[in-house]
Order: structure tokens, then C-alpha cells, then sequence
């Protein structure tokens, strides 16, 4: 789900770094009439540089493709993610309040408590314009 809407993974296109025989790392997105969105970035072993990696991919992509912006959806939560997108130039261009409750409706293993021991209500979008 993004924003209360159910996304079909089936539908993405992806990148994905490996490292020895598995994957490392994996970036998910799909451009719409707004630019490039970023649907999911995964990383196994964070600080080595490959969530990094896989984002300069996907800013190539959308420039070759004529994408004006690279954005995604995180959670209010998500502290490490806020200032790892940030660091790289994304700017907080929209909140959206309560976001997460109709989501919590159709998944309700969905907790109540996020990350950091921050409650989880809320989505965040951030835009990178591309030059």
C-alpha cells in the first residue's frame, strides 16, 4: 500500500545489488505522470553503500527516461529513512495525516507502535528535483 492504496509488486520494475550469490540490496519503483517513484528500497547490511547505489540508479533512470522528479512514500516513524533521503537532496514536499488507518483496516497485524518507539500514523512524501 501506498497512501491507503494497494500496489501490484507484479507491476514494478526493480534494481537489485548481489553480493556473492544473493541479493544485497533491491529498489523497487514505477514512473508516473509525476516523475520516478521509489516504491521500496531494502538494503541487508545498511552502511555499506548499496541503498545509495541503487538510488543513483534510479535517478539515471529517470533522467534518461525525461522524469522531472524522483519522490517516494516513508512513515513517520522511519527516522534512519527521513535523514537518508534527505542527506541526498530529497526535500519533505507533502504530510499526510492518519494515512496509515484505513491501511491499518485491511492489514490488522499492522502495529500501532513503529519504529524508534515512535507511533505509526502517518505518511511522509519526499521529492528530489532533477536538474
Amino acid at each position: 500500500y501506498v497512501l491507503g492504496e494497494p500496489v501490484n509488486f507484479d507491476d514494478l520494475d526493480g534494481l537489485v545489488i548481489e553480493s556473492g550469490d544473493h541479493p544485497a540490496a533491491s529498489l523497487t519503483y514505477r514512473i508516473d505522470v509525476s516523475g520516478l517513484e521509489v516504491v521500496t528500497l531494502h538494503s541487508e547490511n545498511e552502511g555499506k553503500g548499496y541503498g545509495s547505489a541503487l538510488m543513483d540508479q534510479a535517478q539515471e533512470i529517470a533522467r534518461k527516461k525525461g522524469c522531472k522528479t524522483v519522490h517516494l512514500i516513508t512513515t513517520n516513524d522511519n527516522l534512519q529513512a527521513l535523514g537518508f533521503y534527505q542527506r541526498r537532496g530529497y526535500r519533505l514536499t507533502r504530510v499526510f495525516p492518519d494515512s496509515l488507518e484505513n491501511e491499518a483496516k485491511v492489514k490488522p497485524h499492522l502495529k500501532d507502535m513503529g519504529l524508534n518507539g515512535i507511533p505509526i500514523r502517518d505518511e511522509i512524501e519526499l521529492v528530489l528535483q532533477l536538474p
